[in-house]
């Protein structure tokens, strides 16, 4: 990592950190192979002790382009949906009362002080930890941009056929196919919305070759890592993505750089039979539903948090 991207991670770090306050709301998890927070309404407690058979857990994956963010890089959002959730506004009337959300988000070790594929194996562990507190029919998992490469992956990877598929998967302006980036933005062989949408999205190509460059194991070839599902996990074969999860929810901005490679992925996964509720805006950039201050008014961050929990209570 370059001097002018040690700076931006720090101011990243610096504004997107909950305020002493706001920290009360959320309980540091240490577990041996992996870090993260509990999401919670009431004060610091072992959630963990807390959460019955009919509780819904979301194992959440930040993004950041795996050298800047945090698990509560979004802490705001988080804390919104958890709260929409449990006081019985997601349309599931007394459902709602008994069943109650919460959220883990993991803190994985960022890159270049890790590499691929410690980001991926930190998610495993915190997806078996999940999946030891709740069944399947009970458990999601969410992730935001780049964050969706190892959530996707994990997925795939930990589908236990015998207990049967997670409830949801859901995605957040993913970053699902490196293939896009590796070896391209020199010669600008891009998909159009890179070219298109660079105007109004707050990240580009080259910001991203980047990311991945720390992201990758040093001395790798990116074009070839890039052809690999565990890097690139839009190249999971159909009976791999059908198996892992049916029922997924997808948002993203119609001017965001990656728009392409969404509604490749979003194409492919209604042809597959699974069931994809998609929320989009228009001259948004990219994670808009994460944080108020990307949204153009406070209504549409409202609503968005209110369209992923109603979501959420359909399906869980």
């Amino acid at each position: 990592m370059d001097r002018k991207q040690a700076i931006a991670s720090r101011l990243v770090d610096f504004l997107t950190r909950p305020s002493f306050i706001v920290f009360a709301k959320y309980h540091r998890i240490k577990h041996k192979d992996f870090k993260g927070y509990w999401v919670t309404e009431r004060k610091a407690c072992a959630l963990h002790e807390a959460v019955t058979a009919k509780d819904i857990v979301v194992l959440y994956v930040h993004g950041g382009g795996f050298i800047v963010g945090d698990a509560l890089m979004y802490n705001e959002w988080l804390l919104d949906l958890v709260k929409h959730f449990n006081r019985g506004q997601n349309g599931q009337g007394s459902n709602a009362v008994q069943k109650r959300l919460h959220i883990l988000a993991v803190d994985f070790t960022r890159a270049p002080k890790a590499r691929f594929p410690r980001q991926v194996d930190e998610v495993e562990a915190a997806y078996r930890y999940v999946a030891g507190l709740v069944p399947p029919e009970q458990m999601l998992v969410m992730s935001d941009m780049s964050g969706t490469g190892p959530a996707l992956q994990t997925i795939c990877r930990m589908v236990d056929k015998e207990k049967g598929q997670i409830a949801g998967n859901i995605m957040m302006s993913p970053m699902i196919d490196q293939r896009t980036i590796v070896g391209n933005v020199a010669s600008l062989s891009l998909p159009h919305s890179y070219r298109q949408s660079s105007s109004y999205d707050i990240i580009d190509a080259a910001y991203l070759e980047k990311c991945l460059d720390n992201y990758l194991p040093e001395g790798a070839d990116a074009a070839q890592m890039g052809k690999v599902p565990r890097v690139s996990p839009a190249l999971y074969h159909d009976t791999v993505l059908r198996e892992a999860f049916a029922n997924a929810f997808v948002a993203h901005s119609e001017c965001e750089i990656l728009r392409s490679d969404q509604e490749t992925f979003i194409q492919r996964l209604r042809g597959l039979h699974i069931n994809v509720e998609t929320m989009t805006e228009d001259k948004h950039p990219h994670d808009w539903p994460c944080h108020v201050a990307y949204c153009k008014t406070r209504l549409v961050y409202e609503k968005g948090v209110q369209k992923v929990t109603e979501w959420i209570g359909r399906v869980a």
